[in-house]
Order: C-alpha cells, then structure tokens, then sequence
C-alpha cells in the first residue's frame, strides 16, 4: 500500500497538496457527498486517489449516485478498475479476457513465438538473457 496524501505532502495547505475537495466538486460531487469520501481519500494511497478522481471523471453516473446517498464512500473505495472505467471499456475488456480463456485468440496462444533454435511457430515459452539490472558503472553492461 503507497503513502497517502496526508504522509506525501504533509499538514494540510503545504503549496503543491491537492485541494481534494475542489477536485470532487469539479466533478460534480455535493460538498455533503464529499466530506465522508475526503475523510477516506486523505488516507488512501495517492495512486488510490487519482484512480478514483478519474473514475468519478469517466463515470457521471457514479458521481450522480454518490449524491443521491446510493453510493457510500466507503463502497466508492471499494470499486475496482473496471467498475470506475466507462462501461463499453469494462465490457471490451471482459471479453477479450473470455477470448483468452477460451483460446481465441489468432493461432490459439496469448503469445506466439517462433523457436530460434528448430524455427517451430508453436513455441510455449522463450528465454534471453538480459542486462536489466545491471551496474553500467561496473562494466556489466
């Protein structure tokens, strides 16, 4: 779990720290919708607070129901990726995962290699060696 917002900039007012509470009303947040969600989000991660500002972006209906007291913060918080995403992307998103489970996809694999060493185009897996990590500055570059 990433630091929240209160540990990222610090006392409230410190030049830089969102103003989390403009930020939902551009939204379209009530100020009574937002003070149990503003208790929420400055404890939340901040990576958790940007993907829930933009959900709210993405979802109007969410906003619309937040308000109208249907959705409680504390359920807000608990929406995953596709829930906050607008729903033609959740929907394309949750078929190409059927199509992966069902195997298809072009030539039946998720990923299609050729074997460099017999040049078979039905290869499961690969290994290379890689310099990922390495320390330049000690010439193992």
């Amino acid at each position: 779990r990433g630091r929240s917002l209160w540990d990222h900039f610090g006392q409230s007012g410190v030049e830089g720290a969102p103003n989390l509470e403009l930020l939902l009303a551009r939204r379209g947040v009530t100020a009574a919708a937002a003070a149990p969600l503003l208790q929420r989000l400055a404890r939340a991660g901040v990576a958790d607070v940007r993907r829930l500002l933009a959900g709210l972006a993405r979802r109007p209906d969410l906003v619309e129901k937040l308000n109208l007291g249907e959705l409680t913060a504390q359920r807000l918080m608990q929406l995953d990726d596709d829930a906050l995403a607008p729903p033609a992307l959740a929907d394309a998103r949750r078929r190409r995962l059927a199509e992966v489970a069902r195997g298809e996809l072009a030539g039946g694999s998720f990923l299609r290699l050729q074997c460099p060493e017999c040049g078979a185009a039905d290869a499961h897996w690969s290994m290379f060696n890689s310099a990922a990590g390495a320390k330049p500055m000690l010439g193992r570059a």
